[in-house]
């Protein structure tokens, strides 16, 4: 016997009818899915109405601050003002809509899988209709709303054929290159390293023989700084490319002659991989560089 009266079967009795039977759990658990599965249309819905009328600002209110949207042909975005942005340079939507497939809730957070379909209306050009699928994984904030934390999309259609006449020119793209090339060489005979800094786009990664990786424009230049002492009569001579759209391969051979403090000069050669980018301001640049010597290493 416990104190005040109570025994282990009466006290197991008592606990047993204080917990909520497991059927009522389950339709409380239900009936919280529904009403986020609910919250999530709604939201959807405002989507297409904000679509519609092009508010950028409204879209990007869906969005929590740290959203990641994954869409098809772009790098990732971050933030709710690149989805503002975004949706400030699409053109004009007709007809848009969400229709969920499914919503699973974990708490705070909801997973949402479902297609949409829209009419895009480009200036100059016959209106558009895609249809797509998505996957939605939808945050609930301190102020009880919930907003797209992470978001992925791709279209149903296969890609358009590209238009006639638009093959690329690859003899102009190696031209461009060539160009390049000369301008690079030209820099470090000159010990210019922010000429030679400027042939490579602002996200170049180059791997040199003999060292780590150099990423970025502003760490090539100051690696450059260092090389461009010790370099004379530099040349990069083009074996073959290949273009792509707006990207390039570059296989070619370099010539240079060596000059350090209290050594003879000597001739370094060897052979390169480049990947070129064609940046918006329509000049090609080095994104990608790797290179290795053709002289095996001094004995020691």
């Amino acid at each position: 016997m416990l104190s005040g009266g109570w025994t282990p079967k009466l006290l197991l009795l008592s606990v047993l009818a204080s917990a909520p039977p497991a059927a009522a759990q389950q339709k409380a658990a239900r009936a919280s899915a529904t009403a986020v599965r609910a919250a999530i249309e709604r939201a959807n819905a405002e989507w297409a109405v904000a679509a519609l009328r092009h508010d950028a600002s409204a879209i990007a209110a869906q969005y929590t601050e740290d959203a990641i949207i994954m869409g098809p042909g772009a790098p990732a975005g971050v933030g709710r003002a690149i989805v503002r942005t975004g949706v400030a340079e699409m053109p004009g939507i007709r007809e848009p809509s969400l229709t969920i497939a499914e919503v699973e809730v974990f708490d705070t957070t909801a997973v949402e899988r479902g297609t949409f379909r829209m009419t895009l209306a480009v200036p100059g050009q016959a209106p558009m209709t895609d249809v797509g699928k998505y996957l939605v994984v939808w945050k609930q904030g301190s102020d009880g709303a919930w907003r797209r934390h992470r978001e992925v999309f791709n279209s149903d259609l296969p890609p358009a054929p590209p238009p006639a006449g638009s093959t690329v020119d690859v003899a102009a793209v190696r031209a461009a290159i060539e160009g390049q090339n000369l301008a690079w060489s030209a820099a470090t005979n000159r010990e210019d390293a922010a000429g030679v800094a400027a042939v490579y786009a602002e996200d170049a990664l180059v791997m040199p023989q003999d060292g780590p990786a150099v990423q970025g424009r502003a760490a090539i230049q100051a690696a450059a700084a260092v090389n461009v002492q010790v370099i004379r009569d530099a040349s990069l001579t083009t074996a073959e490319v290949e273009a792509f759209g707006g990207t390039a391969i570059e296989r070619g051979v370099y010539d240079m002659t060596m000059v350090f403090p209290g050594q003879a000069p000597f001739q370094a050669h060897g052979k390169y991989l480049v990947v070129w980018r064609q940046d918006q301001d329509g000049a090609w640049r080095m994104r990608r560089q790797i290179f290795n010597s053709d002289q095996p290493p001094p004995r020691k």
